[in-house]
């Protein structure tokens, strides 16, 4: 016959032998580089623009500021070049945000010939159109480029942060008769 009273605590027992186990077990993180070797600006600390979380709205001169971050190149122009697709990516997903609210409040009055409205096709036409506008009117306001080295392969890597931003003057939504003139470019097609 199994003794009830000796196998509960032996059972809380283990488990709390074996959660003390598992929660005593540390890793170490993964070594991203071993040593800075150049900095563009020649700080060993990185500027606290670059630790820019997300897109930042700027009321004092009506701009959108973002930071693009560059993974692992092997060349400073390829690290430069990723960090600015970043920044591109960031103000266009930005700015597409903040034109679906805009699009779809014009879109709620609105009335069409047959009665029938499609906002989600109508929506999509107008931010990709306006994505395309923020990247252009982007411009670049600082720039880090830093290189590493890597001891265990003897590798060197760039790394690049773009701080960019677009002025929200730049950005026309809902003028009177765009978006008839998007449906008539779209009946042409």
């Amino acid at each position: 016959m199994v003794n009830f009273k000796l196998t509960i605590p032996l059972s809380a027992t283990l488990s709390l032998v074996i959660f003390m186990t598992a929660c005593t077990t540390t890793y170490e993180p993964p070594v991203v580089a071993d040593k800075l070797i150049w900095t563009s600006d020649g700080e060993s600390a990185r500027p606290a623009w670059t630790l820019m979380p997300a897109a930042r709205k700027d009321s004092a001169d009506q701009s959108v500021r973002v930071v693009g971050m560059s993974n692992r190149h092997s060349t400073q122009k390829g690290a430069r070049d990723a960090a600015m697709d970043d920044a591109r990516r960031q103000i266009a997903n930005y700015f597409s945000s903040q034109v679906e609210d805009k699009v779809e409040r014009i879109e709620s009055g609105a009335n069409t010939q047959s009665g029938v409205q499609d906002p989600v096709q109508e929506l999509n036409r107008i931010t990709q159109q306006l994505s395309v506008h923020a990247v252009n009117s982007m411009t670049v306001e600082n720039s880090r480029f830093e290189q590493w080295l890597d001891s265990r392969t003897g590798k060197t890597f760039f790394n690049a942060f773009v701080q960019a931003a677009m002025t929200m003057n730049s950005l026309h939504v809902g003028r009177s008769g765009e978006l008839e003139d998007m449906r008539r470019f779209e009946e042409d097609e």
